[in-house]
């Protein structure tokens, strides 16, 4: 009689256990908010803003979803054949979140070849994926540091044909630490430490 109240006494214990980790599964926070908070690297360079979205790109005052927007990037331009994005100086990196102080469209994207005036001006924050570049250095490494291994060269020959760093298939970037970036590539996940960002031509 003991062994079964003591059994039944263990389940009661465990289905209260579940119902009550059940709704915190259901209710969970969203990945970017469960991340251990760390603080801002320092970072610099530039990019272009990777979001098609015709209503533009929000500039959030934190590097959180919800918090308020100071601006919003405009959408690409339309020049002839091509589309050109807004470029945006990177000065920060915090929680898949880069910290931008300054946007504007490059000279290509006008008809007298000028720099557009400033869109954005300030300190904002934008996703690190919805900022890209093309990669500008000569081997991609495995951390920021110019005597890490290097995870692959970035120049040299392909089918025949030969292999720049701005012809590399760039994914997304991920972070950045000072002119340090780190990128998920063709050749997968690494750091760079140049990155270009003109649209059109080379490097």
């Amino acid at each position: 009689m003991k062994k079964r109240r003591s059994k039944a006494l263990w389940w009661s214990v465990l289905a209260t256990v579940m119902a009550a980790v059940a709704p915190q599964a259901v209710l969970a926070e969203p990945l970017w908010a469960r991340r251990v908070q760390t603080g801002v690297v320092a970072c610099q360079f530039e990019g272009w803003s990777n979001d098609p979205d015709p209503g533009g790109l929000p500039v959030r005052s934190e590097p959180a979803p919800d918090a308020p927007a100071l601006g919003r990037l405009p959408p690409p331009r339309v020049i002839g054949l091509d589309e050109l994005a807004v470029l945006v100086r990177v000065t920060g990196y915090r929680d898949g979140w880069f910290r931008i102080d300054t946007a504007f469209f490059p000279s290509e994207a006008d008809a007298n070849n000028r720099q557009s005036a400033a869109v954005f001006r300030g300190n904002g924050w934008v996703p690190s994926a919805m900022v890209k570049a093309t990669l500008g250095s000569d081997a991609l490494m495995v951390a920021p540091r110019r005597d890490a291994k290097r995870k692959a060269s970035l120049v040299g020959k392909r089918g025949g044909f030969p292999i720049t760093p701005d012809t590399i298939a760039v994914k997304r970037l991920l972070s950045c630490n000072g002119t340090w970036v780190e990128a998920d590539t063709e050749f997968g996940i690494g750091w760079v430490e140049r990155v270009c960002a003109r649209q059109l031509g080379s490097c």
